[in-house]
């Protein structure tokens, strides 16, 4: 039971990787900002300009999952450098590690007994074994605290034009607390949820364009 609970998790981890080559982060444009102050409306385009230049990025934590009367966590390590990702899990005191690797155009899961799955589409493997569905083009930047290019969301920033709240594809995903990284604020507490499914990240470890914060 637990390596299939961690192979569940990795196919959720193989999904949020497979966003690694989506729209640049330039074309993000502000969407549901209505009533926001301009000081604020300038501190959230210098955000997102100081993360269009990080095209690499690593981080570890916890990652947590409920769907129903169903729930997982394990510890993550997932590294990316632009197209490619590498994402490790463990289970409880470092047991059942599952690897996952790949691009865009492919993704390769290896389990703690060595089977691999392997699929072109990180969306279609994800529905085909666990039935869950996850917007995969958003996920690439609600990680990193922007919404997804091009579709309608609705926003909620702090005062220093951070997000607290992103509803989107009908997720609403919640920012708890940030943590300075290279000069700018990463997220160090995510709870995304719909009606169906919560998934909550935390992480420890920030590593971005060379540099890392503990």
């Amino acid at each position: 039971m637990l390596i299939l609970s961690l192979c569940r998790f990795s196919l959720l981890i193989l999904l949020f990787s497979g966003l690694t080559a989506c729209l640049p982060l330039s074309f993000i444009k502000p969407v549901s900002t209505l009533g926001i102050s301009q000081t604020r409306m300038t501190d959230w385009y210098e955000r997102r300009l100081s993360l269009e230049q990080f095209p690499s990025w690593q981080f570890s934590g916890r990652i947590a999952m409920q769907a129903g009367n169903d729930a997982w966590s394990a510890t993550i390590s997932w590294r990316q450098s632009d197209g490619r990702y590498e994402v490790e899990i463990y289970g409880p005191l470092g047991s059942s590690r599952v690897a996952v690797q790949g691009s865009q155009s492919h993704a390769e899961l290896t389990t703690a007994n060595g089977h691999k799955l392997v699929e072109a589409d990180a969306q279609r493997l994800l529905e085909q074994h666990t039935g869950w569905s996850i917007p995969v083009s958003g996920l690439r930047y609600w990680l990193l605290a922007l919404p997804q290019p091009h579709q309608p969301a609705q926003q909620l920033f702090d005062d220093t034009g951070r997000l607290l709240e992103l509803s989107q594809s009908g997720w609403k995903i919640r920012y708890q607390s940030y943590k300075p990284v290279s000069g700018i604020d990463m997220p160090q507490k995510i709870r995304m949820q719909t009606d169906k499914l919560t998934v909550k990240l935390v992480f420890k470890n920030w590593r971005i364009a060379g540099q890392a914060t503990l």
